[in-house]
């Protein structure tokens, strides 16, 4: 991460040389404290595990690991030596994005430090916000179709998550699963069946029925409550791609757009121990909430901004996320601005430079949970997903009404 600014040397031999010293002296400083501020608070920091690239690209084995290595040794006997077996494979790549923007002439002969200030402060929002977008609309593209970021016609960006398992289990299919179904596979060995896993969930029993928060049904915190539940502790059962259990047992994050309605059920679904007439909160100071209004975008999570409420949901595992190759942010060259004069025009270009994409080789640490009837789109299509009935009463707290005494005689 970080942010590298170069001044290139020849701008010192320009006749106005002093006054663009003054003025870069006070806007790279500027620029390197705003990149700063955003690295340290921003949505991808929240969703996405951060890692780095060491080249064009790598490989990774995606937790084939050991099978069955502990077996009883008679007294003379020989300890066997076990090699990892070769699981799914997965290869991270980055991509590289380009654009600056430029002073002109006449603002620095004009010394004009505030339209300066105003132009550099507007490229540095638009880009990190740029990239925000890049990221959100990736998660789009985790339902098996891929998406474009951007004019597909102009340099677009085409982007479709998918995780290192395979649709069959043969480590060698080259088809992939997308990030989220209900179709995910454990390695297929020599005379083996891999297990089925599902971390794309919607609401029903034998139809997808959603669930309307603020509607007419007094039970509706009690059933999201439930689906929280059932969500958690379903991964927290999840195998790792050898058949192992996966270990996702760190505390939950639920990824949310911002919705009138979805914030204040999952506002209360953490303050409150239980619900009156359908018992305990299950999920009570079990789980952090990160809202954010980019997801307000994203039709996976949101039909419009003026809809008060939402398609979907993400819950997380950020920790395991980081420890095991989950979804991440994969950077391979920090942001680098280039800042040098233009030959024909003589203003001054700050060209910026970032090569970053993302990857996931594991997709256990993270799932997603539609709250709408189903439909035809890939976010929503009941045959990709796993369905969810909600109950109401989850625990019924016990209540004593009297007090009953026995006596022991020896």
């Amino acid at each position: 991460m970080g942010m590298i600014i170069g001044m290139n040397e020849g701008l010192k031999l320009r006749k106005d040389w002093d006054l663009l010293r003054e003025l870069s002296s006070g806007l790279n400083p500027m620029l390197l404290r705003m990149q700063e501020a955003w690295e340290r608070d921003n949505p991808i920091n929240k969703i996405f595990a951060s890692g780095t690239l060491g080249g064009y690209q790598e490989t990774f084995i995606s937790g084939g690991g050991f099978g069955r290595v502990m077996h009883e040794n008679g007294e003379s006997g020989v300890a066997r030596i076990h090699n990892p077996k070769g699981g799914f494979s997965k290869t991270y790549t980055s991509r590289e994005f380009f654009d600056g923007f430029q002073i002109s002439r006449r603002l620095i002969e004009d010394g004009s430090k505030s339209g300066i200030k105003q132009t550099a402060e507007e490229f540095q929002r638009a880009w990190n916000g740029d990239k925000v977008d890049y990221h959100i609309k990736a998660l789009e593209g985790g339902f098996g179709s891929a998406v474009y970021y951007g004019d597909e016609e102009d340099g677009g960006s085409r982007l479709k998550l998918e995780s290192a398992d395979t649709v069959d289990g043969d480590p060698f299919n080259p088809v992939k699963n997308p990030l989220f179904t209900n179709a995910h596979k454990t390695v297929k060995w020599k005379g083996s069946t891999p297990v089925t896993q599902s971390n794309f969930f919607g609401v029903g029993d034998s139809s997808m029925v959603g669930l309307e928060l603020g509607g007419d049904d007094p039970a509706q915190l009690a059933k999201l409550a439930y689906l929280l539940s059932y969500i958690f502790t379903h991964m927290e059962t999840l195998y790792n791609d050898n058949g192992k259990r996966a270990g996702v047992i760190g505390k939950k994050t639920v990824v949310a757009p911002v919705k009138p309605m979805l914030r204040a059920a999952l506002s209360t679904l953490m303050k409150e121990q239980s619900f009156k007439g359908y018992g305990l909160n299950p999920v009570y100071d079990a789980f952090e909430v990160y809202e954010t209004p980019y997801l307000n975008d994203n039709l996976a999570f949101s039909t419009s901004n003026a809809n008060p409420q939402a398609n979907g949901i993400l819950i997380l595992d950020s920790a395991w996320n980081k420890a095991n190759k989950g979804i991440e942010s994969t950077q391979r060259k920090a942001l680098e601005v280039d800042v040098f004069e233009d030959p024909y025009t003589k203003d001054i270009r700050y060209q910026y430079r970032e090569r970053f994409d993302i990857n996931v080789a594991h997709w256990q640490g993270v799932a997603y949970l539609n709250l709408q009837e189903g439909g035809s789109d890939p976010w929503n299509n009941p045959s990709n997903l796993t369905l969810i009935k909600p109950v109401s009463t989850i625990v019924k707290p016990v209540s004593i009404s009297g007090v009953v005494t026995t006596e022991v005689s020896a």
